[in-house]
């Protein structure tokens, strides 16, 4: 039997205002192409589309996880079923077909990016950075960390966004493969990090 493989549109969602969106390729070895979109909208939807048939198909959410890393998806008047996982930093979507033959998904990387750098300096004399790239309308935030002692930069999990403005931006956040979270306060040229125990740093925007 043949299955028909996955690219899907899916749509992230939070207070009824896009948040970003960030775009999946698969290419499969007959040369066609096979995207996942994944978006923060104001409702559940999940849509399904690739190079062969640029229509998009409104998919049905029977399961999901509430960490919002692991959907289980159908087509509409169908019972098979498709299983899509992230992966912690959100770089790449596992599909499972209903066959159990996988797909990966590996996200496709914005041509062009704006980085502000937010700097503390400590009473040790260390430097720490929190690096925030955007690519506004579209892929939303993503928050590295770096410092003196390591200048290699850190992809920090962002596990909350907050209202500001028209956007939304990272509230909490944590190191990969660590449970314990920070807190962002979003201020003008400036963050406030409350750290896991408690302590506050103040981050001021490089110029």
């Amino acid at each position: 039997m043949i299955i028909r493989k996955l690219s899907i549109v899916i749509f992230f969602f939070f207070s009824n205002i896009i948040l970003a969106q960030k775009v999946f390729n698969c290419k499969n070895s007959d040369g066609s192409t096979e995207k996942i979109i994944l978006s923060s909208v104001g409702s559940s939807t999940i849509q399904y589309s690739s190079s062969k048939n640029n229509k998009e198909i409104s998919l049905e959410v029977v399961n999901f996880d509430h960490s919002g890393k692991l959907y289980e998806v159908k087509f509409p008047n169908e019972s098979k079923i498709y299983r899509l996982e992230l992966n912690e930093t959100e770089e790449r979507i596992i599909c499972t077909n209903p066959n159990k033959t996988k797909q990966t998904f590996t996200i496709q990387k914005p041509t062009s990016l704006k980085e502000s750098i937010y700097i503390v300096k400590n009473c040790d004399g260390s430097v720490e950075r929190l690096h925030i790239l955007s690519n506004e309308g579209y892929y939303g935030y993503d928050v590295y960390y770096s410092s003196s002692k390591n200048t290699s930069k850190i992809r920090l999990i962002v596990t909350f966004y907050s209202p500001l403005g028209i956007s939304y931006v990272p509230e909490r956040i944590r190191f990969p493969k660590e449970t314990k979270e920070y807190f962002l306060e979003w201020l003008p040229n400036k963050l406030i990090c409350t750290n896991p125990d408690g302590s506050v740093q103040l981050f001021l925007e490089s110029q």
